[in-house]
């Protein structure tokens, strides 16, 4: 009976040591507050979002989509965003030799056979409504070589003008934005293709 009275008093003890000692609530420790929070990957600031500490720079003109699609391939490739932007513009077409102002067709037969007589094998009477009193002389992409045609014609006796030629395309540029601190590409990275001299300068008004 006393062993079993010892047994009990035995346990109780443990028990009350257990409870006192043993199973205390923790404390809840704050964090101090100059240590940054930890950010998920998925709540960092997305690459939109940083385009306003960006500047922007437009590459061009191309000439087709496929130019155009290999510049956007090295943009890419470098890390960029590129937009594509159709631009309508007028760019050069070469020079146009003439002989003006021939109202008869007998005067632009005489011209002609004057011409083609000083050595001007790829002269032609004009069949354009609006041009038909012109005697074409030569088409050239080169103007030092429009004005010799047109000392040519003038020595055989005739008048000539040197017109430069225009025509209308819509030329392929590509915007995109360069942030701070990285590398703008250089010209050398892209190809040919271009419908002029390829620039890359910064977008119009910023």
């Amino acid at each position: 009976m006393r062993a079993a009275f010892f047994l009990l008093l035995l346990v109780n003890l443990m028990f009350f040591a257990w409870a006192r000692w043993v199973d205390v609530p923790r404390t809840e420790v704050a964090a101090p507050s100059d240590v940054p929070q930890l950010r998920l990957a998925a709540a960092t600031d997305a690459p939109g979002a940083t385009l306003e500490t960006a500047e922007c720079f437009t590459l061009g003109p191309f000439a087709d989509d496929p130019s155009t699609a290999t510049a956007v391939g090295v943009l890419a490739g470098a890390g960029f965003r590129p937009q594509q932007r159709l631009v309508d513009a007028d760019v050069a077409d070469g020079y146009w030799v003439y002989v003006p102002a021939l109202r008869d067709a007998a005067a632009r037969r005489r011209a002609l056979t004057t011409l083609r007589g000083a050595g001007v094998r790829d002269a032609a009477v004009v069949t354009v409504p609006d041009q038909s009193e012109r005697v074409s002389a030569g088409v050239f992409t080169d103007q030092s070589r429009a004005e010799l045609r047109a000392a040519q014609v003038r020595f055989a006796g005739l008048d000539a003008v040197v017109e430069a030629r225009q025509r209308h395309v819509s030329e392929h540029w590509l915007d995109f934005h360069v942030p701070q601190g990285e590398t703008v590409p250089s010209l050398s990275d892209f190809g040919a293709g271009s419908a002029a001299p390829l620039k890359l300068e910064r977008c119009a008004g910023g």
